[in-house]
């Protein structure tokens, strides 16, 4: 029997997205915070078994979300909303999270 490799196996499919007005990005129908200084941008989304990994130019990791299956609401992480409230204190929430 053979040796198992050196490296190990990522089992990852890589997805090319653009985020949108607000930084979300879509992926298998299925919305995740890249974050408000993201939006407009294109970005690399590698989706793990487990985790969805968001990167942007030059391969810097933006975020790391748990990955969902089903129905749920967007993923996000709170503290890549933080930016956001420093710059637009009194700005009011989307629709959709009031």
């Amino acid at each position: 029997m053979r040796a198992l490799p050196g490296a190990a196996f990522d089992a990852v499919r890589w997805v090319l997205a653009r985020a949108d007005k607000r930084g979300y990005v879509k992926v298998d129908g299925r919305e995740y915070v890249a974050g408000p200084a993201r939006h407009g941008r294109g970005l690399l989304v590698g989706m793990h078994p487990d985790t969805v990994e968001i990167v942007a130019d030059r391969g810097r990791r933006v975020a790391v979300l748990p990955r969902a299956y089903g129905g749920e609401p967007a993923v996000r992480n709170p503290l890549s909303l933080v930016p956001a409230i420093v710059a637009r204190p009194r700005a009011s929430a989307s629709p959709d999270e009031k």
